[in-house]
């Protein structure tokens, strides 16, 4: 079954959609970024969701990404680009890029700082 979105509704329906998974999200120091955001539900926490850093980097874990993409069906681009307007919004952090952190063994989501 195909749904048409109108480009319109789209953020309205990202952020009712990452308001619902991001809903435990906890913000952090990073190592390697300034802000990690991740979920404090996972049984495990090497690796986080989003990590913010200056000036003005949104590092998207591709994991978030992929779990958007079965939802809406959208170029990765296009979801990291919704991403950062949702972090705009609701961190009151300003986003001019948006990258895909592949979740690596030096990866910029890695947490905590200590």
């Amino acid at each position: 079954m195909n749904v048409i979105i109108p480009e319109s509704r789209l953020d309205e329906i990202m952020f009712k959609y990452l308001d619902f998974k991001f809903k435990d999200l906890e913000q952090v120091k990073g190592k390697h970024a300034d802000i990690i955001f991740f979920n404090s539900n996972e049984r495990y926490k090497p690796l986080g969701v989003l990590g913010w850093e200056e000036p003005d980097n949104l590092w998207i874990s591709y994991k978030i990404i992929n779990n958007i993409f079965e939802f809406i069906p959208l170029l990765p681009s296009e979801i990291m680009k919704s991403i950062g307007r949702y972090v705009e919004d609701r961190y009151n952090l300003e986003v001019k890029n948006t990258l895909k952190d592949g979740g690596g063994v030096y990866s910029m989501l890695y947490i905590p700082k200590i």
